[in-house]
C-alpha cells in the first residue's frame, strides 16, 4: 500500500522544485528585459528574455544533474585501459 504521506510529501517537494525553478526563469528574463532597457531606448527582441530564462534553468538544472554524477554515473571512463583485446599501434609491422 502507498503510504499517503509520502505521496503528499514527494508532491510538495516536486511542486516547490516547480515554481522554484519558474521563478528563477522570470526573475533571469526580467533581469534580461530590464537591462535591456535600461540600455536601450527600445523593446528587446520578442523572445529573448524567455530564451535566457529558460537558458538559466537549464544550466542551474545541467550543473546539478552533473554534480551528482546522473550522466556519466555507470560509465567507467577507464573502461578503454582494460581492455586487453585492443592491438596496440606501435607493435603492429610496417
Amino acid at each position: 500500500m502507498i503510504d499517503p504521506e509520502l505521496v503528499v510529501s514527494l508532491a510538495r517537494e516536486a511542486a516547490v522544485g516547480f515554481v522554484g525553478t519558474a521563478l528563477l526563469a522570470a526573475t533571469a528574463g526580467l533581469l534580461v528585459a530590464g537591462g535591456y532597457r535600461w540600455l536601450s531606448t527600445r523593446s528587446p527582441p520578442t523572445g529573448i528574455p524567455a530564451l535566457l530564462g529558460l537558458t538559466a534553468v537549464a544550466g542551474v538544472l545541467s550543473s546539478g544533474a552533473l554534480a551528482s554524477g546522473a550522466f556519466l554515473g555507470a560509465t567507467p571512463l577507464d573502461h578503454r585501459l582494460s581492455d586487453d583485446s585492443t592491438p596496440n599501434v606501435a607493435s603492429r609491422p610496417g
